[in-house]
């Protein structure tokens, strides 16, 4: 699998926005976006690790990136889960509305998680007349 590299972040800050607690030992990377929305919360664990320009958008529920978790540079959470203590998720990788278990791997590119409902085919929606 091709995955293209990463451009440079031209945003130095951290973005967070909503209920989002990060432990003091956390290291968070060049132009990390934490967004938790009104029914959403976010917690960093200790010694959590964000890569840059890694985003993490809590909806709907709780999103903890427990202690000692290593999310690689670009990589997009959304929804609610966690990422259970020392597991390391690959770069530019997607996790949508799962939970990674403590000291799992994934490989850099991984989308992981229910993204939504299939899409139908046209004919699959309604039936045609006979």
């Amino acid at each position: 699998m091709y995955l293209p590299p990463l451009q440079a972040v031209h945003n130095a800050e951290l973005y967070q926005t909503g209920d989002v607690t990060v432990d003091p030992s956390a290291v968070i990377g060049l132009g990390v976006i934490l967004q938790a929305s009104p029914k959403g919360r976010i917690v960093i664990g200790a010694g959590a690790c964000l890569g840059m320009g890694t985003l993490v958008n809590a909806c709907e529920g709780p999103l903890a990136i427990e202690s000692g978790a290593v999310l690689g540079p670009g990589v997009l959470m959304v929804g609610q889960g966690k990422v259970g203590a020392n597991a390391s998720i690959g770069a530019v990788s997607t996790i949508f509305n799962a939970s990674i278990p403590p000291m799992q791997v994934l490989a850099a590119g991984s989308v992981i998680g229910q993204i939504g409902t299939p899409v139908l085919s046209e004919s699959a929606r309604s039936p045609t007349p006979q």
